[in-house]
């Protein structure tokens, strides 16, 4: 069951985007701050007086969290998903390219954009898995239910629509947790091989690394929309040509 949700085409990506992002993510938070220190060292002397880190750790927090208040009722966000798939990663790339380049007050900028960027793709993401679990099946019980025999009849198929909910819950919370463990494997793999190299994150060439990556995954999201975009006008043109046509008026 597990393998058959995961071949689900909307549940793939989303794990597929969640291994990058909760990966990259986990590091940023964990080393953002080796390379804080070097830039306020190079911009003020010193990082005593100057040292804001702790003020923008929690400013990022607070921009995340009202971005994700601020579109929790927008439905044309959770509607088209698609967009926060390939949206989410370029601007997370921005905000890493733009702390590794940049002067310490863009970087701080940049990581408030970063972590805004990342907690509204998880707030999307969680909100695509509860249409999924969810579906539609109680609202379209309750549509044609015009009567008491209709009525009981689309309790019943309520009850059993809840119950599979139920199952299926279980199984997109294990997706879930299938692509934060993901994420940790992948996590651990750019540690490794950061370190082989002999790289450090003080070196501006790892943010720029992780930034072409997020980068390369949003163009991969945007080709395979487009291609599926392509796909879904080619069979709408095919059922228009082919739809029967309608009766026809002979004059006398």
């Amino acid at each position: 069951t597990l393998w058959c949700a995961l071949r689900r085409g909307d549940v793939l990506r989303w794990t597929v985007l969640w291994t990058f992002c909760y990966a990259l993510h986990d590091l940023v938070l964990t080393n953002w701050q080796i390379l804080a220190q070097i830039k306020l060292q190079h911009e003020f002397g010193t990082t005593r007086n100057a040292n804001a880190n702790g003020y923008m750790w929690s400013a990022g927090y607070l921009v995340s969290a009202l971005l994700t208040l601020g579109t929790s009722s927008c439905e044309l966000l959770y509607r088209h998903d698609m967009l926060v798939m390939s949206g989410a990663p370029m601007v997370m790339g921005l905000g890493l390219m733009t702390m590794g380049v940049g002067n310490i007050w863009t970087f701080y900028v940049a990581f408030m954009v970063f972590t805004g960027a990342f907690q509204l793709a998880a707030a999307v993401r969680n909100g695509a898995a509860a249409r999924i679990v969810a579906g539609q099946g109680s609202a379209d019980a309750d549509a044609g239910a015009e009567d008491a025999a209709a009525a009981a009849a689309a309790a019943a198929e309520r009850e059993r629509a809840v119950a599979g909910a139920r199952d299926m819950t279980f199984v997109l919370s294990a997706v879930l947790w299938f692509g934060a463990a993901t994420g940790i494997g992948f996590e651990s793999a750019i540690q490794a091989t950061i370190q082989y190299l002999s790289l450090s994150f003080a070196d501006k060439v790892v943010w720029e690394a992780m930034a072409g990556g997020l980068a390369a995954l949003s163009a991969v999201f945007l080709l395979c929309f487009a291609q599926e975009r392509r796909k879904t006008k080619g069979r709408n043109q095919g059922n228009v040509r082919h739809a029967p046509a309608g009766p026809t008026t002979t004059l006398v």
